[in-house]
């Protein structure tokens, strides 16, 4: 799911990942049993209409504050994917940051919340806290590629070539087809003095997606 929030949050294209989350995140359909009005508020923020980020960030507004929803985790998360949308990466932070603080123990997404943060503090400039959060991440859902492969671009750009080439050969033996992994290893690889192997990285990535480098244009 990491690569999917990263490239589609790069890309601009909300629709797969809001259903996504919504699924992934959600609590079960009779939690929503708070009053006819909130329970339609709560149902609007858990799968969304439109995936217009202004009006999920509204509605799930309205979730967070106007209904008991604002207890659970979800509901940031939901609305911390639109913030990613825009742009606005402390916004996106800030959600994530409850989203965490209201997992309970156990709660079976919140390696997933730790990766969203991830990426978040990736596109702040904050390596470390990035890096912090993969590590987070991992620690729940061991050798998760989602995760290595959003902890092999925070160590590509904090220029751990080495770390960064291991975690996306993991992260490709689970998913194959994985082009931004397979276009940063390719990067990776030639900066760790395998030009050659770099080389062959990145043109098969940009033959199974021509627009690869696009979403990569600080790498």
């Amino acid at each position: 799911m990491f690569s999917i929030v990263k490239n589609l949050a790069r890309a601009g294209t909300l629709s797969t990942l809001f259903a996504l989350i919504v699924v992934s995140s959600a609590p079960a359909q009779d939690t929503f049993q708070i009053g006819r009005g909130g329970q339609n508020i709560a149902q609007q923020c858990y799968a969304p209409s439109s995936i217009d980020p202004n009006y999920v960030i509204a509605i799930c507004t309205r979730a967070i504050n106007d209904t008991p929803m604002g207890s659970e985790p979800w509901p940031y998360a939901t609305r911390a994917v639109a913030y990613i949308h825009l742009g606005k990466y402390q916004d996106a932070l800030d959600d994530l940051n409850n989203a965490i603080s209201n997992a309970r123990k156990g709660y079976h997404y919140l390696p997933d919340f730790y990766g969203y943060r991830c990426f978040v503090q990736l596109n702040r400039g904050k390596t470390q806290e990035a890096l912090d959060d993969c590590n987070a991440a991992l620690k729940l859902r061991a050798d998760d590629p989602n995760a290595l492969d959003f902890r092999g671009d925070v160590e590509y750009r904090m220029g751990d070539y080495t770390a960064a080439i291991a975690d996306f050969d993991t992260a490709l033996k689970s998913e194959p087809n994985n082009t931004g992994a397979l276009y940063v290893r390719g990067l990776a690889r030639e900066k760790a003095g395998d030009p050659t192997g770099g080389k062959a990285d990145v043109a098969e990535a940009l033959a199974k997606n021509p627009q690869i480098a696009k979403d990569y244009p600080t790498f």
